[in-house]
């Protein structure tokens, strides 16, 4: 008789505990969902043109390929850590050959101003440093990026200005991007970035008029890692020159999310 009581008493000691338990699996649960790379996919945190006003998580992405229009390779690499609910720090480097350019970084911050979860749009405000810009100049660069799912996908468009200082020297720039679930793990869209120099005092010479980059775009997730492919077209216009330069571009890389 004392056992059965003892194990009673046993039993009903242990069921707060037991009642604890779904906390403790909702914690887990949102922990892995940390760790998991598929929102940072559909959010096209990992695309190499878009910059994407809704970030789960801190993140690094390397992209690279090559650019036949330009004649070289493109490498695109960014690191985004998460220092506030609503503010990311963003070190980033880009190489674009051919030529004796080193990985050229560029330092931003994001600013989370609106959020589709509670104000129905995604909206973030990005600005910071580059070593060299478009006008292959250092310059403030300053943009604003929108994003929201629509149907199944989530798309994103961002414009951007970038202002040489210590010169007139200044740039604008359109993307738009977009990714939706097409398969278990895989997501499927497009990427595109468009570049414009606005004013030039330099050399117009060995300066861009204009560039353009795009094409379709597909991320697979494996846990917290993603590997992303792009294969479309590029195209620009040197400065002096009426011909466009127009070739294939293709781009692999890879993220991961923590």
């Amino acid at each position: 008789m004392r056992s059965i009581l003892f194990s009673a008493l046993l039993l009903l000691a242990s069921t707060p505990v037991l009642a604890d338990n779904p906390g403790q699996q909702d914690d887990a649960e949102q922990q892995a969902k940390q760790h998991d790379a598929s929102n940072a996919a559909e959010s096209g945190n990992f695309l190499p043109f878009s910059a994407s006003p809704s970030t789960s998580s801190s993140y690094a992405t390397m992209t690279g390929g090559y650019d036949s229009a330009h004649g070289g390779a493109l490498v695109i690499t960014n690191l985004q850590a998460r220092l506030h609910k609503r503010f990311y720090l963003q070190v980033s480097g880009t190489y674009q050959g051919p030529g004796d350019n080193t990985l050229e970084p560029s330092v931003l911050g994001q600013l989370i101003v609106l959020d589709e979860k509670t104000q129905g749009l995604d909206l973030a405000i990005i600005g910071g440093w580059e070593h060299q810009g478009f006008n292959q100049e250092p310059d403030v660069m300053g943009r604003l990026a929108i994003g929201k799912h629509v149907g199944g996908a989530y798309l994103i468009g961002t414009t951007a200005m970038g202002f040489a200082y210590g010169d007139n020297e200044r740039y604008g720039e359109l993307t738009l991007g977009g990714l939706g679930k097409v398969a278990p793990n895989l997501y499927a869209g497009l990427d595109a970035r468009g570049r414009m120099d606005l004013q030039h005092d330099t050399d117009p010479s060995t300066e861009e008029a204009w560039t353009a980059q795009a094409g379709p775009a597909a991320t697979y997730v494996a846990g917290p890692v993603g590997i992303t492919a792009v294969a479309g077209v590029s195209a620009l216009r040197m400065h002096q020159q009426a011909d466009d330069k127009v070739g294939a571009l293709t781009m692999l890389g890879v993220g991961a999310v923590f």
